[in-house]
Formats: structure tokens, C-alpha cells, sequence
């Protein structure tokens, strides 16, 4: 039997970046952004929260990964080891059947206190990241599909988390959206990196149209909702230095942006302080 090393394993699920395909688990931070939102702080519950996420986040990459090489031949991770490592293809199935050992902490997770709507959130999030990839069904052929999939898995992600010990407020409604918005944005940037590889006209005005009016529809939903919550002008600010960013961007520059998670074309910075205000409960959300 071949054996993987451990930069294999870390580019096998995409813990690391691999050539064109960056690190996946950067919305798993999500999760601890909901703790941090949360008002409640419970480690135990947490930790075995974290624990089940990590299923998910451990087979999509190499999932993800499995079919794109199967049926379009793509030059991926997994390419790589059956071609030029002469890795089994059992093997590889093998070690994305192992990441399902975390699932059972969902159930963990319910009979220590995390509510009914938490525990279905989940399945439910888990269920469209297989059927994102897995054939005949495969969302991402679809282009309306494959774009609001990654918005509406992240806002399951964060809603999930956040409902385990909490219930659902204006202010977490409003921030929730904002969450859509702002992965919409980041899809955008992330199919106009992919367009280096293969120039589409068409779909590159498409996406430039996008990726320059996204921020602005940010933020006008972020001045609205400070009408709801003052804390919102924190987004406001934010998203000013999306817009702004966004006009001076190149095109060339799109894949620096999307990899640095400090960059002002991402402009995260509200969310940081939304995490820190919420953790040391300045903020009631």
C-alpha cells in the first residue's frame, strides 16, 4: 500500500492550498464567529459542535475533488496522487469514507443540550455539500446553483452554531444576511479567479458587474439595518471600504484579495469586531 505523507493529507483535504484550489475550511471560522455572537458561553457544548463540523469540512475537499477528476478530468489533488503517485483509487474512497467518523458528534452534540433546530441545520447543510458534488444531481453544473450554494451553506453554518443555545433576533436575522451578501461577493471573486484559467467574455462582465455592485448592495442593507441595530454601522464603515476597494482592484489582483483574509477588497473587519464586541458581551445580539 502507498503511503501519504502528511503535507498529502493536509493537501488531500484541503487544509492546505493546492495549486490553484485554496485552503476550504476558512468558513469554519463561521462557527466560532456564532459562539462569539452567541452571549452564551458553553466550551463543552462548543468543543463537540467544532467536533461535528469537522466532517464536513474533512470530506468535501477530497469529495469535491473525487468527481471533478472523475468526470471532467480535472487537475486536481486527487489527480495527482493516481497519476503521478500511483495512489489506489480504493484508497482515496477509503480516506473520504474516514471523515464520516465525525458525524456521530452531531447526535452528541443534541443530547447535551444543543437544540432540534441545531441538529437539523446541520444534516441539512451536510446534505447539499454532497449533492454540490455528487452525480446526477451535481449543483455545481448548474451556474445559479453552484453560485448561491457556498452563500447558503456558510449562513446555514453560522445559524446553526448560533441556535444551538440561543434563538433567532432581528439583529442575528439582519447579520445572517449580511453573511449572504458578503459570500455572494466572495463566490464572485472566486469564479473570476477561475476564469484566469479559462477567459469567458461573457461571464467576466457578468462577474465584474457583480463583484463592483455586491458591495453596494451591502451597503445599503447595512445603513437600513442600523435602523434596527446602531451596531450596524460598523458594517456601513466596512463596506465603504469594500466599495472603494473594489473600484481600484484589477482583475490581475482578484486571487491576492481572495487568499489574504485581511485584504480591504474583503474588508472582514466588521465581522472581527462584531466577534470581540460579542465575546466580551458589549453587544447584545
Amino acid at each position: 500500500m502507498n503511503e501519504l505523507a502528511l503535507s498529502d493529507l493536509l493537501y488531500f483535504y484541503r487544509i492546505r492550498s493546492w495549486q490553484h484550489k485554496i485552503c476550504g475550511w476558512r468558513p469554519i471560522l463561521y462557527t466560532f464567529f456564532a459562539y462569539a455572537v452567541s452571549g452564551v458561553w458553553d466550551p463543552y457544548l462548543y468543543a463537540l459542535n467544532t467536533l461535528a463540523w469537522l466532517a464536513p469540512f474533512l470530506f468535501f475537499g477530497p469529495f469535491d475533488d473525487y468527481y471533478d477528476y472523475r468526470i471532467e478530468r480535472q487537475d486536481n489533488f486527487i489527480n495527482h496522487l493516481i497519476a503521478e503517485k500511483n495512489y489506489p483509487q480504493k484508497n482515496i474512497i477509503f480516506l473520504i469514507i474516514l471523515s464520516l467518523f465525525f458525524v456521530p458528534f452531531a447526535y452528541i452534540v443534541r443530547q447535551n443540550g444543543g437544540s432540534q433546530i441545531s441538529f437539523w441545520l446541520y444534516f441539512i447543510t451536510f446534505v447539499t455539500v454532497v449533492l454540490y458534488a455528487l452525480p446526477p444531481v451535481r449543483f455545481k453544473v448548474y451556474k445559479l446553483l453552484r453560485f448561491i450554494s457556498a452563500p447558503f451553506v456558510i449562513s446555514l453554518l453560522f445559524l446553526q452554531s448560533y441556535l444551538l443555545l440561543n434563538k433567532i433576533t432581528p439583529t442575528i436575522l439582519c447579520l445572517v444576511w449580511l453573511i449572504i451578501l458578503f459570500q455572494s461577493y466572495a463566490e464572485v471573486l472566486h469564479r473570476l479567479d477561475e476564469l484566469k484559467e479559462s477567459s469567458n467574455p461573457r461571464e467576466e462582465k457578468f462577474l465584474m458587474a457583480a463583484f463592483l455592485n455586491l458591495p453596494i448592495g451591502i451597503l445599503i442593507c447595512s445603513i437600513v439595518f442600523v435602523y434596527i441595530n446602531p451596531i450596524f454601522i460598523v458594517s456601513v464603515i466596512s463596506a465603504l471600504i469594500r466599495v472603494v476597494s473594489s473600484r481600484r482592484a484589477k482583475i490581475e489582483t482578484i486571487a491576492c484579495a481572495r487568499r489574504k483574509i485581511l485584504h480591504p477588497v474583503l474588508s472582514l473587519y466588521d465581522f472581527m469586531v462584531y466577534a470581540l464586541l460579542g465575546s466580551i458581551k458589549m453587544v447584545q445580539f
